[in-house]
């Protein structure tokens, strides 16, 4: 019976990184933001990876991200239920967690305080897509996006990958969008705005084009995400072939978690990923 284990993983421990991207890559289209750690070259350099195992499996990941926000944001994956838990308890608080529906309840029953929830859609099927917008132009700016989205706009996420806008007769900005992460496999479009004065003329429909084209290809899908009362949005990104319903959610942590106690956790019935009825019980 093995031991249920915690660890960061070490600076070129290659092996140890290749376990979490088989993990992460399971799922890839669902734990977007937790291979981004492991493949995007700007969120990677940011990250710490705190893995979970028992015996020779790893068994959960999470990745801690510094930069986004004034305090950690920490993305889960896992395959047994009560992972959460172990990972959870390894980071200092304040910090904010990015979960996808099945580990809401883990994380709301660690002290998680939920936030905001979101819908996250991908183009499984990608559908024909309309001629560029010749008015579009790559950004390089981040002061000039804070300006029009706010100083939600992260820097880490501008380093990420591309940036598109159009500008109005006065030069000014009127309409962006960009990236949260771009990977070999996903890449998840971000801070598709207009101007409030500008809306109606379909300059987010021409900003979403120009980045889909710009980051699919035969091995890359892409992903978004729309608040969840944001029917019009839900409605625009189906149009374009995106597809799916993955409820994704922030929860913000002000106290550190406390260690799980020492006993055995056993898969859930009807538990999904690779732990499942019948896996072995995880112990610490």
């Amino acid at each position: 019976m093995g031991e249920f284990r915690v660890d960061w993983i070490a600076e070129g421990d290659e092996a140890r990184l290749d376990q979490a991207r088989e993990l992460a890559r399971s799922r890839v289209l669902v734990h977007a933001s937790v291979y981004a750690s492991l493949d995007c070259p700007a969120i990677r350099k940011r990250s710490r990876l705190l893995v979970v195992s028992h015996g020779e499996r790893l068994v959960g990941l999470a990745a801690v991200v510094d930069g986004i926000f004034p305090f950690p944001a920490v993305a889960l994956c896992a395959s047994l239920p009560g992972a959460s838990q172990f990972l959870l308890s390894r980071v200092d608080a304040p910090f904010v967690v990015l979960a996808t529906q099945p580990f809401w309840h883990e994380v709301e029953r660690c002290g998680g305080q939920r936030e905001f929830e979101e819908i996250q859609m991908a183009r499984l099927h990608p559908a024909e897509l309309p001629d560029p917008d010749p008015r579009l132009e790559r950004l390089t700016r981040p002061e000039e996006l804070k300006a029009l989205v706010g100083s939600r706009v992260s820097a880490v996420h501008f380093e990420a990958g591309p940036f598109l806008g159009v500008r109005g007769p006065e030069g000014d900005l009127v309409a962006c969008g960009g990236v949260h992460f771009v990977t070999d496999r996903v890449a998840q479009i971000a801070y598709v705005h207009t101007r409030q004065d500008r809306r109606r003329e379909k300059l987010a429909t021409s900003v979403l084009i120009g980045l889909v084209r710009e980051l699919e290809t035969e091995q890359r899908r892409v992903v978004l995400q729309a608040q969840t009362d944001n029917g019009a949005a839900m409605q625009l990104y189906a149009r374009f072939g995106f597809r799916g319903r993955v409820r994704t959610a922030s929860f913000t942590f002000a106290e550190r978690v406390a260690a799980p106690p020492r006993r055995s956790a056993r898969a859930e019935p009807g538990s999904s990923g690779r732990g499942g009825p019948g896996a072995d019980p995880l112990q610490r």
